[in-house]
């Protein structure tokens, strides 16, 4: 058996060899505009996407509206599909961009969901997450909740703070929490297929439409997901 650390190499290569990567990358984004064609530190906020979408050993599509974007697909000969205005607009569900690459293209045993506007990417994350496929219907990467756990929270407002009864002031002593933090999706393309065939899909459970065996993948590499200036900025120092 051929490994790196705890990984099984040779499930890896079998798993990645039927799977497609899509890369989501709409042009249209009303807290940062064009935020997926930034300059980022002498690359476009999509190019790492790419880049490190090319190591996976995974076929490779970018869903697009953006002719930025295409036109570097053209030139780096790199598979598009050249999404229609009515998947690209703020209403827009990922399932339905997905369904459409899907309806386009072969079949394939896996989905391997990228968003172009997440710059910081780790192999390792990708590699397990293949590992851990046969018994799921997906892997979905998550972080632990720090800062932001849901006991300290409040409901935001700019009048005045409510009243919140203290659960804990520790935080070593808080119930833990974790959040999905957008940089893996890996999910069974038949069982995703089944699901969007459904005329009626049952209750709107969180991620129900990759399936219903959802692994969890906690690690705690830093994700930075650009939505905003402040994220942009973030990024912006942490790859320098």
């Amino acid at each position: 058996m051929r490994k790196i650390g705890s990984i099984d190499l040779n499930m890896v290569e079998s798993v990645s060899s039927n799977t497609l990567s899509i890369i989501t990358a709409r042009v249209g984004s009303k807290r940062l505009p064009n935020k997926n064609i930034l300059n980022l530190n002498g690359k476009m906020v999509f190019e790492y996407t790419i880049d490190y979408a090319k190591k996976l050993n995974t076929d490779v599509v970018v869903s697009t509206d953006s002719q930025v974007i295409i036109n570097y697909c053209i030139n780096n000969g790199i598979r598009y599909i050249n999404r229609d205005k009515s998947l690209s607009t703020d209403e827009t569900k990922i399932e339905d961009v997905i369904y459409d690459v899907c309806l386009k293209l072969s079949d394939y045993n896996y989905i391997s969901l990228l968003y172009a506007n997440i710059p910081t990417r780790y192999e390792e994350i990708f590699n397990k997450s293949m590992e851990l496929i046969k018994d799921y219907d997906c892997v979905m990467s998550f972080r632990k909740v720090e800062h932001e756990n849901p006991e300290v929270v409040f409901p935001y407002t700019d009048d005045m703070l409510p009243m919140m009864i203290s659960k804990e002031y520790m935080s070593q002593k808080r119930n833990n929490y974790m959040v999905h933090d957008g940089h893996t999706i890996l999910f069974n393309t038949k069982k995703f297929k089944e699901y969007m065939q459904q005329e009626h899909k049952g209750p709107n459970y969180l991620y129900r439409q990759f399936g219903c065996k959802i692994k969890p993948l906690i690690h705690d590499n830093i994700v930075l997901d650009i939505d905003n200036l402040n994220d942009f900025k973030l990024a912006e120092a942490y790859l320098k």
